[in-house]
């Protein structure tokens, strides 16, 4: 293999891909090159070198065989070495060709390299395996301006594609945004010269916008590092553009998140996107009440903490998906899997049940239903033994019910709308938030367009909405003192769900409702709100902060249940906590109190 082959293949991989072009000559002296069969595993010690993949797939497991992660070609990894003993097993999948370093040559590469010193100070494998357990700093909220590449490679659509290649190499960067003037209009990256050019043949003197990703998924600045990171999982993309009107002011990689030191959450989702049996889907989510406790302890929002929580069941749902259309063949029509409740709004705790259903396309056949009944039933199944447990309602896509063509959902709302009996009601604190995560996106947009174009025109149903929606008032008496209820062992306790968030929640959906705004998260209908100035910015912010409040004691108390080996709750013992926290609580509980009073007089007299 010549080495400008191999120098080419190092320097598209990260983090040696900042490293110069002298830096990369010396590097390549110290590389040496492994050929290993498929079902072979690897010595013991080369597991304490650092490995790139060149070609091939490696598993990793540990020593009682537990599933650990998977590698593919391009991936760059090292392992911990603890008091002697590493405590992995690699198993080759295929034929396989590995670059390997000594440490000590990593060493010296780092201390000439500050991002590639990062890479292994931060690797996220070397920590998650770590018996030590260190604490994380979990900033999921540190925005992406001040983690992006600023002042981006940038070319024009009149650009060869040779051009391109020749800028991105001599920039030694492994994509180029394309702009239109100062408006963004595409995305090159080293993986779109090789799939689609050099693939492909494809001749290098064609313009760049012949190969280039049009209109790519971009963030702003102000956005968090964390819904980048969602984001680029969602869509499986390494390079993310960062705008501001349509212009570039910046682009972060997949592994730059190595710098951030929040990478657990979406090294998870990835090993999850990874799994290749639901076996592997499991032993991966049972990471997730740790991963919690560490996210809490490092006080993370709780708005954030449902935030991943919920990512994560998203990537378990979609990851099951696949798993079963690979095993029971390609889907025999359209379809979108739909979620409700708490994973709609992206607000789940620990402990959440399921709401989900399937929307199939209109004229869909009965060999369609027996299809997706078998897919519903597998999907179901699979997120109860990840934690998610069943519906107590049964609102699952495995119920023939909740698993029904376009025109039947459609008829359902049209009727919970027009007649709001008490069932159609109960059903409001599921149904009318509502969100896609796989399949065809234009099913879901129709039965979203319909319910928000009914629901704003119906001053009737509004009314009883806010009637129900203030049904569960907060637990304060008349001088504000707690008024207690008994828990499944009978104690006297706060229910901080349904007497705190929930009827934040309510109130801020019915209000969306009423106006004809789409968002699902509660926090964004928030937002939309007060832009629409519906809501004062004063009302806003102590709805948002008595939410994240009431939702951090549940979490908090969840998290201690758990450690306890108890199952979570939301219960609270108003006595087990300080002084000063129940006098936050009242004065919570109070804000929600005051906001339903307004709720009521807004609506009530659309019952007339």
């Amino acid at each position: 293999m010549e080495i400008d082959d191999k120098k080419q293949f190092i320097s598209q991989c990260p983090p040696f891909d900042h490293l110069n072009d002298d830096a990369l000559s010396r590097c390549l002296n110290e590389l040496t090159i492994q050929y290993h069969k498929a079902g072979e595993l690897l010595d013991r010690s080369d597991i304490q070198k650092v490995l790139i993949l060149r070609t091939g797939s490696v598993e990793i497991r540990d020593q009682e065989g537990e599933f650990f992660d998977r590698m593919s070609a391009g991936d760059v990894f090292i392992f911990p070495v603890l008091g002697g003993v590493t405590p992995l097993n690699v198993s080759f999948l295929e034929d396989t060709l590995l670059y390997a370093f000594e440490r000590h040559a990593v060493e010296s590469f780092s201390s000439k390299s500050d991002r590639l010193a990062d890479f292994f100070q931060e690797n996220p494998e070397l920590r998650l395996s770590s018996s030590e357990g260190d604490e994380r700093d979990f900033r999921l909220n540190q925005e992406v301006s001040g983690l992006m590449v600023t002042d981006p490679l940038c070319t024009h659509e009149a650009a060869t594609i040779r051009q391109v290649a020749i800028s991105m190499s001599e920039a030694k960067v492994s994509s180029i945004l394309v702009v239109d003037g100062d408006r963004l209009t595409g995305i090159v990256t080293d993986r779109d010269l090789r799939s689609r050019v050099l693939a492909k043949g494809v001749d290098p003197d064609q313009l760049v916008e012949s190969v280039m990703t049009k209109g790519p998924i971009s963030v702003a600045p102000t956005q968090t590092v964390y819904e980048a990171q969602m984001r680029m999982m969602k869509d499986n993309i390494h390079h993310l553009p960062v705008v501001v009107d349509h212009r570039p002011v910046g682009i972060v990689a997949l592994n730059d998140f190595a710098r951030a030191q929040n990478s657990e959450p979406i090294y998870m989702i990835q090993a999850i996107h990874r799994a290749e049996s639901r076996d592997e889907i499991y032993r991966t989510s049972e990471r997730l009440p740790s991963l919690i406790e560490k996210m809490i302890k490092a006080n993370v929002r709780a708005e954030e903490i449902g935030r991943v929580i919920t990512s994560i069941t998203d990537a378990i749902t979609r990851q099951l998906i696949y798993l079963a259309q690979r095993s029971f063949g390609v889907e025999p029509c359209a379809y979108a899997w739909v979620v409700f409740g708490s994973q709609a709004r992206q607000d789940q705790m620990l402990g959440s049940d399921q709401d989900n259903g399937l929307i199939l396309e209109d004229g869909a056949d009965e060999g369609a239903q027996e299809y997706f009944k078998r897919v519903a039933s597998f999907v179901n199944e699979g997120l109860d033994r990840s934690g998610l447990k069943y519906c107590p309602g049964d609102i699952m896509a495995m119920t023939d019910k909740w698993r029904q063509p376009l025109a039947q959902w459609q008829s359902y709302f049209i009727k919970w709308i027009r007649e709001p009996e008490p069932k159609a009601l109960m059903h409001a604190s599921i149904f009318y938030d509502i969100r896609h995560v796989a399949g065809r996106k234009e099913l879901t947009r129709a039965l979203q367009s319909l319910v928000l174009e009914e629901a704003k025109k119906n001053t009737i149903f509004q009314a009883c909405m806010a009637e129900n929606a203030c049904h569960s008032s907060p637990p304060l008496g008349f001088f504000k003192q707690f008024v207690l209820e008994k828990d499944g062992n009978h104690n006297q306790v706060l229910d901080l769900k349904h007497r705190g968030t929930v009827p934040i929640v309510a109130l801020v959906r019915l209000y969306c409702l009423a106006n004809g705004l789409g968002e699902v998260n509660t926090m964004d209908r928030l937002d939309v709100l007060e832009a629409a100035k519906v809501l004062t910015s004063s009302d806003v912010k102590n709805l948002r902060d008595a939410h994240e409040f009431i939702a951090r004691l549940r979490l908090e108390g969840q998290e201690i249940a758990i450690s306890e080996g108890r199952e979570p709750s939301n219960s609270l013992d108003p006595n087990l906590v300080s002084p000063l926290v129940r006098r936050q609580l009242k004065d919570a509980f109070s804000v929600v109190a005051e906001n339903q009073k307004a709720l009521k007089m807004r609506f009530g007299h659309g019952a007339l």
